[in-house]
């Protein structure tokens, strides 16, 4: 996520160092750049060829209603040795906004509902920078917001869970899945500390992303989030 490289190279050298000693072992997909000033961003979901393959791809068409800051990503995956074999992800980074945030952080439902009339499938996974909480998103507007009350959906990443490198305490990022075989087949979702797990500081940890990526399964793959700042 916040993929900010205008050259469009940065990506692809992550994606060639992944692939040093096999040429062949990680593809991705990104998406086009997107935001409405000159701070330009993209989504991109790098996958282990082995695993996975990618049967379609396309950005959320938000030119009627122009709610989103930057359009969400989705991609429909194919996992032919997994729990759950045909399934679509919603990448967002919603902006953060006192009242944006809450538009957007509902309006998924919208986007929900136009992938699984395309791909004719229920099982989904969203995730993303969210900015769900501390001054972007209050208790009470999470409680209202149209996608937590929809029981379809199942927030994985709660609350009082702190997903950011900074000083604050903060659920920014989060982890929200849909279908039955999905719902039943989802491991458990938590950000990977690695400011205390390496022993650095702040400054450093800050450095590598002012957010913790974030961590879950799918019976046999696992499943990260990660932040480029």
């Amino acid at each position: 996520m916040e993929i900010r490289d205008s050259s469009n190279t940065s990506i692809f050298k992550l994606l060639a160092a992944l692939n040093k000693d096999d040429a062949n072992r990680y593809s991705v997909a990104l998406g086009d750049r997107l935001g409405r000033t000159n701070s330009k961003e993209q989504y991109a979901y790098i996958y282990k060829n082995s695993l996975v393959k990618v049967i379609a791809k396309y950005t959320f068409d938000d030119s009627h209603a122009d709610i989103f800051e930057r359009e969400p990503y989705v991609v429909r995956f194919s996992a032919p040795s997994a729990a759950v074999t045909d399934f679509f992800m919603i990448g967002i980074h919603a902006t953060p906004d006192k009242i944006e945030t809450n538009k957007e952080i509902a309006s998924l439902i919208d986007v929900y509902e136009d992938a699984r009339r395309k791909f004719q499938i229920d099982d989904a996974i969203m995730m993303g920078d969210m900015n769900a909480d501390c001054g972007y998103m209050s208790a009470l507007n999470r409680k209202n917001n149209a996608l937590v009350k929809d029981h379809r959906f199942v927030w994985l990443i709660g609350d009082d869970v702190d997903t950011t490198t900074k000083s604050t305490n903060c659920a920014y990022d989060r982890v929200i899945v849909a279908g039955k075989n999905m719902i039943a087949h989802v491991g458990k979702a938590e950000p990977y500390d690695f400011k205390t797990r390496d022993k650095l500081d702040s400054v450093l940890a800050q450095k590598v992303s002012d957010h913790y990526p974030i961590i879950f399964t799918i019976q046999k793959f696992f499943i990260i989030i990660f932040q480029i700042s």
